[in-house]
Formats: C-alpha cells, sequence, structure tokens
C-alpha cells in the first residue's frame, strides 16, 4: 500500500509485464519512455505509489536502488492514503533502512508503536532467507534491508485502531444496538440530537477564534461523532447509510469540480463561484426541485442565524449580477439607512430601519470580504473579555461596579483596553482581534 515495488524474480520486472500492473496504459507507456531513455535495453524495477509509477533499471544481477529522495517523495504522496488498519498489511520490497524509516512514520499515523511488524528478507533464497518480529517503532533498525526485504503487519482488533474509520463506526454500532448497547445512545433520534449538532458545530467555531489546534482536534472529532450518530440512525431507519452519504458528497464534489477533474477551463474564484451555481441550478432542476417560479434564493436554509442568512442570501444575489459596482456605493447605502433610522418615528418604522442598517452593513462586510457573523461573534467575545477584566479589577481594589458612575466605568474600560493593546501580539489574542497599527 506505502511502498508496492513489483518483482518477477526478486530483482528484476520484465518490461512485458508492465501491462499486467495497475495503472492506466498511458502512465505506463509514460514511464516506460522516460527508463528506456535513460537505460536503453536494460530490464527494469517498477516503483508504483497512488499518484506515481518509475522504473529502475537492474545491472548484473541487482538492483539499482532509487535514489532515497525520490523514494522519500513516493511514500510522502500516500502519507495522506489511509490504510486498512483492520485487515493484513503487505509491503514490498522496502529496499533500505532509510526507506523504511519513512514507512514507518507513515504507519505510525495508524498503528501503536508495539504493533508487531514481521519483516523477512529474501524469502525462499537458500542462506540469505532473514525472518524477525519486531515492533513497528523498530521496523527501520534492520541494517540488513534491501530490495528483497518485505515488511508484514497483522491486522488491528477494531477497538485499538482507534485511528481510522471504521472504529468509530463499530464503537456506534455498538452503543446503539439494542443487546448490550448504551441506553441513552439507543435512545436519541434525529430530532433529540439536532441540538447537540448546533452545539458541537458552534463548539468548532469556537475552537477556531481561538486558533487553538489540539482543541480543534477534539471538537471535529465531538462534530464528526454528531455525523456518524445521523448517519447510523438512518441505517437503521433503512433511509440511507453511510456509504450513500460518501457516495453523494464524493460525487458532489467531482461533478462541481469539473475544472479539477475534467476539461473544464475556469479563470479565477468568481467564474468558478458562477460556474457552480449553474452547475447546483442544473442539479436542482434534475431534481425536480426548480420550476418556473422558483427562486434562486430558495436553496438558502433559512434556519441560519439571521446575519449569516443576509450574507448568503446577498452573495447569491450577487452572483446573479445584482449587486453594487463598488464598495463606495455600497457604504452610501449604510449612510442612508442610519438616516431613516434616525428620522424613523414609531417602534414599527425604528425596528424596519434598524433591520435594513443591518442587511446594509452585512452587505458592506461582504465587500470588505468579512464574515459578518464572525465579526460579530469575536466583537461580542471582546466585550466579555472587557467587561470580565473590569470586574476583576474592581474585585482587586474593593469596589463595587454597579455602584460607579457611567464615567468611572469607561474610565476603567479605557484602562483594559490600552493594557490588553500593551500586550504583546498573541497572548490571549487570536489574530482577528489584535489590534491594529496605524498603518494597518
Amino acid at each position: 500500500m506505502m511502498l508496492a515495488l513489483v518483482g518477477g524474480t526478486h530483482r528484476t520486472v520484465p518490461l512485458a509485464l508492465r501491462e499486467r500492473l495497475a495503472f492506466s496504459a498511458e502512465q505506463a507507456a509514460e514511464a516506460l519512455a522516460r527508463f528506456r531513455d535513460r537505460f536503453p535495453g536494460r530490464e527494469g524495477v517498477l516503483l508504483s505509489t497512488c499518484n506515481r509509477i518509475e522504473f529502475y533499471a537492474a545491472g548484473e544481477g541487482d538492483v539499482e536502488a532509487p535514489p532515497a529522495e525520490q523514494l522519500a517523495s513516493f511514500l510522502a504522496e500516500c502519507r495522506g492514503i489511509e490504510a486498512d488498519a483492520l485487515v493484513p498489511l503487505l509491503l514490498a520490497q522496502l529496499y533500505s533502512p532509510q526507506v523504511a524509516a519513512t514507512a514507518k512514520l507513515a504507519l505510525l499515523e495508524l498503528y501503536p508503536d508495539e504493533h508487531p511488524v514481521t519483516i523477512v528478507r529474501a524469502a525462499g533464497v537458500p542462506g540469505q532467507e532473514q525472518v524477525v518480529t519486531v515492533p513497528l517503532y523498530q521496523l527501520d533498525r534492520q541494517p540488513w534491508i534491501d530490495h528483497l526485504t518485505c515488511a508484514y503487519l497483522p491486522p488491528l482488533p477494531v477497538e485499538q485502531a482507534t485511528r481510522t474509520f471504521a472504529a468509530l463506526e463499530y464503537i456506534l454500532s455498538r452503543l446503539r444496538n439494542p443487546d448490550g448497547g448504551c441506553p441513552w445512545d439507543r435512545e436519541q433520534t434525529h430530532q433529540t440530537l439536532k441540538s447537540s449538532l448546533l452545539e458541537e458545530t458552534y463548539e468548532v467555531l469556537a475552537a477556531l477564534d481561538d486558533e487553538a489546534p489540539d482543541k480543534l482536534q477534539e471538537e471535529l472529532g465531538d462534530l464528526w461523532l454528531q455525523i456518524i450518530f445521523h448517519a447510523q440512525i438512518a441505517n437503521e431507519l433503512d433511509e440511507f447509510t453511510l456509504g450513500e452519504v460518501l457516495h453523494s458528497i464524493n460525487s458532489k464534489l467531482l461533478r462541481r469540480h469539473a475544472h479539477v477533474f475534467g476539461d473544464v477551463r475556469l479563470a479565477d474564484s468568481a467564474e468558478v463561484l458562477r460556474h457552480w451555481e449553474r452547475i447546483k441550478r442544473g442539479e436542482r432542476e434534475a431534481n425536480g426541485e426548480v420550476g418556473e417560479e422558483q427562486s434562486a434564493l430558495a436553496g438558502v436554509p433559512a434556519q441560519l442565524p439571521a446575519l449569516a442568512y443576509s450574507q448568503a442570501i446577498q452573495e447569491r444575489a450577487a452572483r446573479l449580477g445584482f449587486d453594487w459596482q463598488d464598495l463606495e456605493g455600497v457604504l452610501s447605502v449604510v449612510a442612508d439607512e442610519l438616516a431613516e433610522l434616525q428620522a424613523a418615528s414609531s417602534a414599527d418604522e425604528r425596528r424596519a430601519e434598524f433591520g435594513d442598517v443591518l442587511f446594509a452593513l452585512v452587505n458592506a462586510a461582504r465587500w470588505l470580504g468579512l464574515d459578518a457573523e464572525e465579526a460579530l461573534r469575536l466583537a461580542n467575545r471582546r466585550f466579555v473579555r472587557r467587561f470580565q477584566a473590569m470586574e476583576a479589577l474592581c474585585r482587586e481594589r474593593g469596589l463595587d461596579f454597579a455602584r460607579l458612575s457611567f464615567e468611572e466605568q469607561n474610565a476603567l474600560w479605557d484602562e483594559v483596553k490600552k493594557k490588553e493593546e500593551r500586550q504583546d501580539y498573541g497572548q490571549g489574542l487570536t489574530q482577528d482581534e489584535r489590534p491594529k497599527t496605524k498603518d494597518e
């Protein structure tokens, strides 16, 4: 999986065997042409990974090993591929301890340090065969590893394969099992889990706002659990399977990125967005979701928070050409709406005009490349942090914050704000919250 070196006699691969190998004829032809240019009339060994293939020459009975750097780059291409730790794994022709070290680092993403690995050299060759079983972390510590060496890893028990997607599926199915499962997990439905899904989503956003990778890793796992939970319930109700969920999103990504996986050529991100709108409209038409009276805004979820919904519908309208020509026009609307709010005389008028001000500000955020929902969320966090700092100062000084005059409270606010701005960049502040210099 990580390194597939195919050998006909342990040492060479007749080039005639290339057609039996699992890659396209075009890839084989390109690799073969490169090989023949470098080694006319020679046989070779084939190096094959997930994305690339290459032939290497065989000399007088010995294989010419590819450069360690090139082998490492081949293995690096495979680092993002998740091996199935629940089935046996065979790595063929490790070539050298250096290559084995690279393979080990990739495997440690899935297997525990102590997982047994059986290393076999020159299998079936009298007087040369060597077999040893070692912990995975010692895979690269055998000095005799060469092109005749392969490694075998037995499968992990599912409870130990905690770095795999399959383990999460298994654990959740056990929790939902009527026979010996968890009573709370068995009671959950699509409807009872809605609040948990929303809560975990916002906790992911909080981790992103905090720029805390460790917290983000944990919260993404919690969010992932919610997704698998819904898929498990749907599977039990014969609604759909997790495989169908994956098929849907993978197919959608391929279909909507024809400029990457197909022949479509798009100039920039703006053209990509317009292309997506055409594709999505075609998808809705194919599903019978678009009639002559169907709005282009109908696909925006009305359940979004108000600021996020406002930005989404304005972005959708802008993609269809309904937009201002420049930021100056957008800001002039903000000023006009503020003037109309000041002139409003009744509660109903003030509510309507205040909504228009918010709507115009969201459009300004869009033009400035900002997320209005995020901007307000960060402003809320700044206010909470500074207010709590004022409360802490009052406790230190024996003051009752509620009994202070507004001027005294405002002076505390300014003190906290100035102290915050004197802090070194990065201490307790996110990138978006850090004070800007006059040149920024």
